[in-house]
């Protein structure tokens, strides 16, 4: 495992990438709470024009296909 410390622009940057989420991952559903504090979070981070924030952690498996980068999503906190 590598972990690594990039920006979320970074991250979801760029045409040629494609993220898949696994079955086993899609049962899990946000409640109207969590999208709700992920927001005031982010907005947090705008308005206060931070440098840096952590939002958590995303584990995903990078695959190159064809010329396309696939990221698939194992785990995200």
């Amino acid at each position: 495992m590598d972990a690594k410390e990039i920006s979320m622009f970074r991250f979801l940057d760029g045409t040629d990438k494609k993220f898949i989420i696994p079955v086993y991952q899609r049962a899990y559903s946000w409640k109207h709470e969590n999208c709700e504090a992920l927001l005031k979070d982010l907005t947090s981070v705008y308005e206060n024009n931070y440098v840096s924030h952590f939002f958590g952690s995303i584990v995903y498996v990078s695959n190159d296909v064809g010329g396309c980068n696939e990221h698939i999503i194992i785990d995200g906190q």
